[in-house]
């Protein structure tokens, strides 16, 4: 009988193959699946009805018999969609297998779970009919097949959750932002039991199958050095493998056009394009994070511009504010910025150092009363929800005698104040975050300066100017230090700056991110298959 792939099978054929006799139809089948384990890009278009690019291909193919498995690649490139069908595919034909895909968060964890429920539960017959359960709520999803084989989609947590797992295969997904001590502790123990320990053959091998997938990161982060292992380990040892796929390759099989590039190459900064498209792991620990020439060639000065003391009734205004975390501290600023569009306007700068909280409310009430303030984003910690409590009662302008209303909280279930406050609660990963943004939005032209100059015949002007020129120097004296999977903030040594101008400046990038700029990133990402 010849092998069942070797031509073309037409109807009557799958006719008369349904009619074989038990034992022959029996030996059909387990020819056709030892076909397709040995060919999964045929299983993929066979059994999943889905189609593969050719690095796609080469990944699948490369990746099948592999333990130690890394795929890098940049951001859109179908790393969801590959661990989708390769888990897929593993289930399918093989009985017994125990999965378990983790992501960062369970909300991750579940886009995995999405991903194979609507690229293959509803495109393809033949896996649909072997799903014996489906579930999906809060403490987990499951896909479970007739063969015993089965997906689990866990939250992480601390852990404690999900001890006792048993597993032969291990996705994890955006391996760089995983926590390294829960996979070491928790996630890889899972798969040090044998589920298929044959008795009659007690020295038969055993090794789990572990998939990392991730775009590039930054060199301290734990997952740079596994990626180095898997390039080492994959030129002599075939249980490992490594995929980089920077978005030339996918831009070339059309998965993405340049558009979408020249979209992900203007909204990002430059380290975060190399790392998410180009996939470059960088140091990014340069002794200035940002360096005053990266100052100096993107930030937008204006000569018509000077230090505000009035704000233009016309126009709106932000305050930005830190301070300090007990009462007369050493670090506290303000920052008002004018909003022009996509772009903040530093239009003053303040230092409060050593000022008690009551007088730090007083020069808040008079920025309120001299610019039209739109939103106020504060610090939430230590002295902010202090100064705020103070903001939160009526006001009297002395010079004035004008009296103004409690300033409360934009979330505030009260009515007798006006609702402004944004509150920020900075952890490591938002301060992470902010400052990245902050060197992006500086790169991007998104912040405009009045010309700065150290001399001015009015005094207090003169004094403004010199508080925004300390401003460019705290954020061009920050160093990025790592710490765990992401970066601090401090000044570099020996400058003996402070870091309130800095920490003003940050709320500011990420304001522009979130309020001024209205772009959704799953709009951008189109995977096309």
């Amino acid at each position: 009988m010849a092998d069942w792939y070797d031509e073309y099978v037409t109807l009557e054929e799958v006719d008369t193959i349904m009619n074989l006799p038990h034992e022959e139809f029996e030996e059909y089948m387990f020819e056709m699946i030892e076909f397709y384990r040995e060919n999964p890009v045929e299983a993929v278009y066979d059994l999943l009805g889905l189609g593969l690019t050719e690095y796609q291909k080469v990944m699948l193919v490369e990746s099948w018999n592999s333990k130690n498995i890394y795929w890098c690649t940049s951001r859109g490139a179908g790393k969801s969609f590959m661990m989708a069908i390769f888990a897929a595919l593993k289930m399918l034909l093989y009985p017994n297998e125990a999965i378990l895909m983790f992501g960062p968060s369970y909300r991750q964890s579940l886009m995995l779970y999405d991903k194979i429920m609507s690229e293959v539960y509803n495109k393809s017959f033949s896996f649909k009919h072997e799903v014996e359960k489906l579930s999906r709520g809060s403490m987990g999803a499951e896909i479970k097949l007739r063969n015993l084989s089965g997906a689990k989609f866990l939250p992480i947590g601390d852990g404690a959750s999900i001890r006792g797992e048993r597993t032969t295969f291990i996705f994890l997904d955006e391996d760089a932002q995983q926590d390294k001590t829960l996979i070491d502790r928790v996630i890889l123990p899972m798969a040090v039991s044998n589920l298929n320990y044959d008795p009659d053959n007690p020295e038969e091998g055993f090794q789990p199958t572990i998939v990392r997938a991730t775009s590039a990161y930054f060199q301290f982060n734990h997952s740079y050095k596994t990626f180095q292992v898997h390039l080492h380990r994959m030129a002599f040892d075939e249980d490992y493998y490594c995929a980089v796929v920077p978005y030339t390759i996918p831009l070339e099989a059309k998965l993405y056009n340049e558009k979408f590039v020249a979209t992900q190459k203007r909204d990002m900064s430059n380290d975060d394009f190399e790392m998410e498209m180009g996939c470059k792991w960088i140091t990014g620990n340069e002794n200035a994070f940002i360096g005053a020439k990266l100052w100096d060639d993107h930030i937008k000065y204006d000569d018509t511009l000077e230090p505000m003391f009035r704000g233009d009734p016309n126009r709106e205004y932000v305050l930005f504010a830190d301070i300090a975390r007990s009462e007369g501290g050493d670090n506290a600023s303000l920052k008002i910025a004018e909003i022009r569009g996509h772009r903040l306007a530093i239009v003053r700068e303040k230092a409060l150092n050593g000022h008690k909280y009551q007088l730090i409310r007083d020069e808040i009430r008079r920025f309120l009363v001299n610019f039209n303030v739109k939103i106020i984003w504060m610090d939430k910690l230590g002295g902010g929800e202090a100064v705020a409590d103070l903001l939160d009662e009526d006001w009297m302008d002395y010079e004035t005698g004008i009296k103004y209303p409690p300033i409360l909280p934009e979330d505030s279930g009260r009515a007798d104040g006006i609702k402004m406050i944004h509150f920020v609660v900075a952890d490591n990963a938002l301060n992470h975050r902010m400052g990245h943004l902050a060197k992006k939005h500086i790169e991007k032209g998104h912040f405009i300066f009045p010309t700065l100059f150290d001399r001015h015949p009015e005094k207090e002007v003169e004094m403004a100017y010199l508080d925004l020129i300390m401003v460019k120097k705290e954020v061009t004296n920050i160093q990025a230090m790592p710490a765990g999977n992401f970066h601090k903030f401090l000044p570099t040594k020996g400058s003996k700056l402070r870091k309130d101008r800095w920490t003003t400046f940050c709320y500011a990038s990420l304001y522009i991110e979130e309020e001024l700029i209205h772009k959704d990133d799953d709009e951008l990402i189109i995977e096309v298959f």
